[in-house]
């Protein structure tokens, strides 16, 4: 099939479906003014009956203030008629009440049809998946297997951001709960943080399409690449690197949710003997700022019941049970 036929029968297709939505609101219209007849018949029958009745009255007041029946003259045939019709007017008048009401209630019991369908259809439950059953298990076993974290880093050769980078873990098939924080520690290097049980994982998937982690030093004086610290010493952008690497890693550890993950990374980290090891007044730092942040929350004003239950997601405690991309809580954009 080439592509003027494909066009054509596509062309075709949007009209048919026009002319479907067309007819569909004449019928909706064509409803709606068969209800607003039967309204407005129903409305004439009243109207002629309450004036045969008034009839009636003005008659018998004229014949009370007439003369002996004798000057009485007889009845017109137009007044004949009209109580004729009067008559069969008010024979109609409970028939169409009462199919009036039939209608009303048909209509009734269709809306409440359609109301119970919506609901159970919001109500409708699903049978949880392998992966949410697995994560359940997991709340009631043995720790086992590696533990620990790890940088995996990639080169980049394009400008990019942690929602991009995200998101392209997600269509690799990577959960993207399973990637705790997406750095960039400099220009053309994307950094994973993970946990050493997922860390081979991770690395395999990205394998199948050909990607290699790298080798990096956090303090190397190639991460200092902005034109404006090119005159400074080679000891002094080692320095002015560490710095970096240790500020960025209390910023994440300090913010990064739920609070004992970050607690756990920095103590992990300060343990190892690598490139990636925190020193001594890095952790002080944090479990300073941590027992800052706990006093000001005890101090604080307590919250409303609803505030107290009321929590926003984030990467690490959001238990929706999805893998949707979402930003780290520690990193913005490209830096250095």
């Amino acid at each position: 099939m080439d592509n003027n036929t494909a066009t054509i029968l596509e062309q075709k297709f949007q009209l048919l479906q026009n002319k479907f939505l067309d007819i569909k609101k004449e019928i909706t219209l064509l409803k709606q003014l068969q209800e607003e007849n039967a309204d407005l018949k129903s409305q004439l029958a009243a109207a002629l009956l309450e004036i045969e009745q008034l009839k009636i009255q003005h008659k018998t007041l004229t014949i009370t203030n007439t003369s002996v029946a004798t000057h009485q003259q007889p009845a017109s045939s137009s007044s004949i008629m009209d109580s004729q019709w009067a008559s069969v007017v008010r024979s109609n008048i409970p028939q169409q009440i009462q199919q009036q009401q039939v209608n009303q209630k048909t209509q009734k019991n269709k809306q409440n049809q359609k109301n119970t369908k919506n609901k159970n259809t919001t109500n409708q439950t699903y049978p949880p998946s392998a992966k949410m059953l697995e994560w359940a298990y997991l709340g009631f076993t043995e720790a086992s297997g590696p533990t620990g974290y790890q940088f995996i880093h990639f080169k980049s050769s394009t400008r990019t951001n942690q929602r991009t980078v995200r998101k392209r873990l997600a269509i690799i098939g990577i959960s993207n709960r399973r990637v705790l924080a997406v750095q960039f520690p400099t220009k053309g290097v994307i950094s994973l943080l993970v946990h050493n049980a997922y860390a081979e994982e991770i690395k395999a998937s990205l394998a199948r399409g050909k990607v290699t982690p790298m080798a990096f030093d956090p303090h190397h004086e190639s991460v200092i690449c902005d034109p404006a610290h090119a005159n400074l010493s080679i000891p002094q952008k080692k320095q002015m690197a560490t710095d970096i690497y240790y500020n960025r890693m209390l910023k994440l550890c300090s913010t990064i949710k739920p609070a004992h993950v970050g607690s756990s990374i920095i103590r992990y980290f300060h343990q190892t003997q690598n490139l990636f090891s925190l020193p001594d007044h890095i952790v002080e730092k944090f479990y300073t700022s941590c027992a800052d942040s706990q006093q000001t929350t005890d101090t604080s004003a307590q919250p409303s019941q609803q505030q107290l239950t009321t929590t926003t997601p984030n990467n690490l405690d959001f238990e929706g049970l999805c893998e949707d991309d979402f930003l780290s809580d520690a990193e913005g954009e490209q830096e250095q």
